[in-house]
């Protein structure tokens, strides 16, 4: 079988993001602002199923991912939720839902713009008249940032996670290699090194919005960092939410 981005480290993401607080607050507060607090979700690119942990009291749950590995590791956590392993630039679950989220830099990753269309659509097929769809990117200024960075280092109890980020000569958008290392223990003695090249692209804000309006209405783009301020040129992480057509 062939191996999809991130089953080599799918058992040690967790402790190599570390803790997600931060990010379920801020998504919670896009849906209480939107008023879609109950109903169905799905998560496309869910990993591991960390930030649909979140949304288990009020929501019945779709995870979805490409990696088997991944979605082994969400059932661990979510036994109840219905957890798929898919391309999100092909599923079909059958059903519909009143929230679809495409968080972090998942999309980011599928490294083809026109690829991108085709998640859009598949996403807008699945998403109920009004639904929201929430959108989370890495932008053009960020990946520029990260090519000109040192390699980042951390710990997380006794794992050492390495990322490295080279910029990629290919014509098209701003296009970046990330060379992920995590070093987790294997005895008391040894370590056991597990690795992931990650490709990643990332598309201009006016580019994505064309994109999105092929598919869905009301579209809303802030900036991630700057809380409720719109997303310019310098933003490096923006949210785009949409609705649903009909």
């Amino acid at each position: 079988m062939t191996s999809a981005p991130y089953d080599a480290i799918a058992r040690r993401y967790d402790s190599a993001i570390g803790d997600r607080t931060a990010d379920r607050h801020y998504l919670a507060e896009i849906l209480d602002r939107n008023g879609t607090m109950q109903g169905d979700l799905l998560e496309l690119a869910c990993g591991t199923g960390e930030m649909l942990l979140s949304f288990r009291e009020n929501f019945r749950l779709t995870g979805l991912d490409r990696s088997a590995a991944m979605i082994d590791e969400a059932r661990r956590k979510l036994p109840d939720a219905t957890l798929i392993q898919a391309d999100m630039r092909s599923f079909e679950t059958g059903r519909s839902y009143d929230v679809i989220l495409l968080l972090f830099n998942s999309l980011n990753q599928v490294p083809e713009a026109d690829d991108w269309d085709l998640v859009f659509r598949r996403a807008a097929q699945h998403l109920r008249p009004n639904g929201l769809f929430v959108l989370e990117l890495n932008m053009p200024a960020k990946l520029e940032r990260l090519a000109g960075a040192p390699a980042r280092y951390h710990t997380s109890g006794r794992d050492h996670y390495i990322m490295e980020v080279a910029r990629r000569d290919r014509p098209g958008p701003i296009a970046v290699d990330m060379h992920i290392r995590i070093f987790t223990p294997a005895s008391p003695d040894h370590y056991e090194l597990l690795a992931e090249t990650i490709h990643e692209i990332a598309l201009e804000e006016d580019t994505v919005r064309d994109k999105l309006a092929g598919c869905f209405e009301r579209i809303e783009v802030r900036d991630r960092q700057a809380g409720s301020d719109p997303a310019g040129p310098r933003t490096e992480v923006a949210v785009f939410t949409c609705r649903g057509r009909g």
